[in-house]
């Protein structure tokens, strides 16, 4: 992986990266939110069991397994203003994929079931991390928060868990990050 093929002055050039495991950090009311995979623990109620691994913006002061912090990006395509990936788990997640459920949801799936790319539109490159919207394949933009009508989530302290879905609107951007 060389940095140095991708150019400040084009964010496009980002393609130049075709297998790498990176950090996903959202842009939400002026933070940078690590984005991790949910874990049973971080639900007040236990959910089905091993239903989780969805998509969650996480606590910019915690520190995170890899398994539930890193992600394996494949460059599968492009078009004039986007980039498809396929986007794979690390570590005890490798061979699956995330996928989104048929309320929105981003989660992780096995591989065989998870065959949809995501896109990532490029907006920056400071020579470190590409900032970017991110889509589904339908060109959904992927967004903080759950939908109205499925209730919030209570992580074990109280508050809420923000997941991430493509069924709502909003502005959020993201913070890819390759590392390795």
């Amino acid at each position: 992986m060389n940095l140095s093929d991708i150019s400040s002055h084009d964010p496009m050039s980002f393609e130049a990266l075709k297998l790498f495991d990176c950090t996903i950090h959202a842009l939400h009311q002026g933070v940078a939110y690590p984005i991790v995979l949910s874990v049973e623990e971080d639900y007040a109620k236990s959910l089905v069991p091993g239903r989780w691994d969805w998509l969650i913006k996480g606590d910019p002061g915690q520190a995170y397994d890899d398994d539930r912090r890193i992600f394996k990006f494949h460059f599968r395509s492009k078009t004039s203003d986007r980039l498809h990936y396929l986007i794979g788990g690390t570590s005890s997640r490798n061979g699956r994929r995330l996928a989104c459920s048929h309320n929105g949801y981003v989660g992780m799936y096995t591989a065989a079931d998870a065959i949809d790319i995501f896109k990532l539109q490029p907006l920056a490159w400071d020579g470190q991390q590409l900032r970017c919207r991110w889509r589904d394949h339908l060109g959904h933009t992927v967004e903080i928060g759950d939908n109205p009508s499925d209730g919030r989530s209570y992580d074990r302290q109280g508050g809420y868990i923000d997941h991430l879905n493509v069924n709502i609107t909003g502005t959020t951007e993201f913070l890819i990050t390759p590392i390795g």
